[in-house]
């Protein structure tokens, strides 16, 4: 089962990776801007990450209590 879940949230990071990838080159098409760079991608990734961590964090510790 953990197996399962790695492979998925590889899965799902490839494919924002590749969302992400398609958005650039139609707004780099239409407007000769992208919208995101490698930066605020991780960035954004990284603060959803630590927003899913706390919310089950909080979860666990108001089950405690």
């Amino acid at each position: 089962m953990l197996v399962l879940k790695i492979l998925g949230v590889i899965a799902v990071i490839i494919g924002i990776i590749a969302a992400v990838g398609i958005l650039n080159q139609k707004c780099i098409e239409k407007f000769q801007v992208p919208l995101f760079s490698k930066g605020t991608a991780g960035g954004i990734f990284v603060a959803a990450i630590c927003l899913f961590i706390g919310m089950i964090w909080y979860q666990e510790v108001a089950k405690a209590n």
